[in-house]
């Protein structure tokens, strides 16, 4: 009775740990999202300038 009591706590904190991961999970696709997002602006920004610095040479 004792072993099984201890198997339902294990699986329980099993059950734990994955719902954790999966959060971080989540968590960790929002944020390379949003650093994909910030890249595509900071290259959109550098063109910018480069076309900006290409017109004051001229």
């Amino acid at each position: 009775m004792q072993s099984l009591s201890l198997l339902n706590q294990l699986g329980a904190k099993i059950d734990e740990l994955i719902e954790k991961i999966q959060k971080q999970e989540e968590e960790l696709n929002a944020l390379r999202q949003a650093n994909t997002t910030l890249n595509a602006q900071n290259e959109e920004k550098d063109i910018q300038i480069a076309i900006l610095y290409d017109g004051i040479e001229r």
